[in-house]
C-alpha cells in the first residue's frame, strides 16, 4: 500500500483555464454551465498588484491570511504518523489501472480536501464532474481527513468513497487518500486542530518547506486546494475545521518569506442560508443571473468559479450517493439529493492572498 501522492511531471497546466472559460453570460444564454467563472456569493478577490512566480513580489500580496499559531501543540505521536497515512489502493477497481496513472502528463494534481466519505458527492459533485472531464486534462486527488467511523462503518465507507470518486471522474483509486488519525475523528461536536491539519497538508504537499531558504521560491506538489468555506455548508464543525486548517497551511507557506506570493491557491465552496440550500435548480437560476453583474477576476486562477450541472450530471451525482454510499442513505439524504442546490451547482471563491 503506497503512501505517496501521484508524482508531478514537467508539463505546464493552468488550473481552471479551460474548465472555467465560460462566464455566467454564456451560461444564462445557453442554459448550461459546466465550468463557468461566475458566482453569486462569497468574497470577491481582485488583486490590484502584479505578482511573479519567478521572483519576489510586493509584500502586500503575501501572507494575507488570518493569524494562526503554527507552533506544534503538545501531543503524542500516533501510530498513523509513525507508519505514514493510509492511501486506499484498489488496483482492481474500475478505471484505476496503473498504466493509466503512468500516462498522466500533468504538472501538478489539484486537490479536494474533505472531512468524510460522501462529502465529495453531497457537496462537491458539480465541481468534480465539471473539472474532471477528460478533454480538460485536469487531475485531482481527494484527501479525506477521516474514514467516517462514527458508527463503526469506517472500513465500509472508505470503499464507498473510492467507488463514488471513480464514478464522479477521479482517474484512479490511488488518487483517493483517507487519513486515519485519532485527532481527526468523525464527530458532530469535535473541532479539529487547525495546526494539525496544516501539518498534515505540509507533510503531503510541501515536505521541503522547513529546509527551503526564505530567499528561495518554495516548491510545492500542488497548485490548488478546494474545500469548504468558514460556514462549512452544513455547519458541521469538521467541515469548518478544514477551512481553518487549509488557511493555516497556506499561511505557513509564506510565513517568514516576505515578498513571495503563496504558491498554492485556495478555493472554497460557498455556504448559503437554509432556503437557498434546499432550492435546487431555482437557486441555480437566480445565482447564474446574479453573477452576470458580479466583479470577476480572470486568468489562470479565476474567481469566482461556477459549476452548473446538466440533468445528466445531476443524475450522475445522485447515483454517486445511491449506488456508492449505500450505508449512508437515510431518509433525509434522499431529500438532500432531491432538492439540494449542491447537487446541481457549486460556486467557489478564491481566498484572498491565494
Amino acid at each position: 500500500m503506497s503512501n505517496k501522492l501521484p508524482d508531478k511531471t514537467n508539463q505546464d497546466k493552468k488550473f481552471g483555464a479551460k474548465s472555467a472559460s465560460k462566464t455566467a453570460d454564456s451560461a444564462a444564454s445557453k442554459k448550461q454551465g459546466t465550468g463557468g467563472e461566475d458566482s453569486v456569493k462569497g468574497r470577491q478577490t481582485s488583486n490590484s498588484k502584479k505578482t511573479s512566480s519567478e521572483g519576489p513580489v510586493d509584500e502586500g500580496d503575501a501572507g494575507q491570511f488570518e493569524d494562526v499559531d503554527l507552533s506544534d501543540p503538545p501531543r503524542e505521536e500516533t501510530e498513523a504518523e509513525k507508519s505514514g497515512f493510509e492511501m486506499i489502493d484498489h488496483a482492481d477497481a474500475p478505471h484505476s489501472s496503473r498504466n493509466e496513472q503512468a500516462d498522466h502528463k500533468y504538472k501538478y494534481p489539484e486537490n479536494f480536501v474533505i472531512a468524510h466519505p460522501d462529502d465529495e458527492a453531497m457537496f462537491f459533485a458539480p465541481t468534480l464532474l465539471a473539472l474532471t472531464k477528460p478533454a480538460l486534462g485536469n487531475q485531482f486527488v481527494i484527501i479525506c481527513f477521516s474514514s467516517g467511523d462514527a458508527d463503526g462503518l469506517g472500513h465500509i465507507r472508505k470503499e464507498e468513497l473510492v467507488k463514488s470518486a471513480l464514478h464522479l471522474g477521479i482517474r484512479s483509486s490511488e488518487h483517493v487518500v483517507v487519513i486515519e488519525d485519532k485527532n481527526f475523528q468523525d464527530s458532530m461536536t469535535a473541532t479539529w486542530d487547525a495546526r494539525l491539519i496544516s501539518q498534515t497538508l505540509t507533510k503531503f504537499f510541501a515536505p521541503n518547506s522547513s529546509t527551503t531558504p526564505a530567499t528561495t521560491k518554495l516548491e510545492t506538489r500542488i497548485d490548488a486546494l478546494i474545500t469548504f468555506d468558514e460556514g462549512g455548508v452544513s455547519g458541521h464543525p469538521n467541515h469548518i475545521s478544514l477551512y481553518h486548517g487549509c488557511v493555516a497551511f497556506l499561511r505557513s507557506l509564506v510565513q517568514g518569506r516576505s515578498g513571495w506570493e503563496c504558491p498554492v491557491k485556495l478555493y472554497t465552496l460557498t455556504s448559503t442560508n437554509v432556503v437557498r440550500k434546499y432550492s435546487s435548480v431555482m437557486d441555480a437560476a437566480v445565482t447564474v443571473l446574479a453573477c452576470i453583474f458580479k466583479t470577476k477576476e480572470r486568468g489562470a486562477y479565476p474567481t469566482p468559479l461556477m459549476m452548473v450541472s446538466l440533468p445528466s450530471d445531476v443524475k450522475k451525482a445522485q447515483e454517486a450517493m445511491t449506488t456508492a454510499h449505500k450505508s449512508q442513505m437515510r431518509w433525509f439524504r434522499w431529500g438532500w439529493i432531491g432538492v439540494s442546490r449542491y447537487m446541481v451547482m457549486n460556486d467557489l471563491n478564491k481566498q484572498k492572498g491565494c
